[in-house]
């Protein structure tokens, strides 16, 4: 998630890897979790950053689609392979997929996996 004005939002319409969640590319570990927070860090540095509230989800977190310089940022992490497609952005993850970008140069656990797995 990203923190605007001290309130934490999950990005909505994706699922991006946790921070200490690793995949694997040509029989190695990387930390997907760790480069997907670089990117998203990324896409945000520098920029005039604004949000769109979408009330709260099923564990009453609030949901964002946030806006870097002009640019979606949600529809941005889905595209570059750091993300999934969560009821959203499928075209941008069919481009990511297609052309093996971030978490699709390998395999992967799809996070909400990983999640039930290793944070319960």
């Amino acid at each position: 998630g990203v923190v605007i004005g001290g309130i934490e939002m999950r990005l909505k319409g994706i699922d991006a890897p946790e921070g200490r969640q690793s995949c694997e590319r040509e029989g190695r570990l990387w930390a997907c979790g760790e480069a997907a927070r670089r990117e998203l860090q990324r896409l945000m540095t520098g920029r005039e950053v604004s949000c769109s509230d979408h009330g709260k989800d099923q564990h009453d977190r609030r949901l964002a689609t946030c806006h870097a310089g002009g640019t979606n940022v949600n529809e941005a992490m889905v595209r570059a392979g750091y993300a999934l497609a969560y009821g959203a952005y499928e075209r941008a993850e069919r481009e990511a997929r297609q052309l093996k970008r971030g978490l699709w140069s390998g395999t992967f656990e799809r996070p909400r996996d990983w999640r039930d797995k290793h944070m319960r």
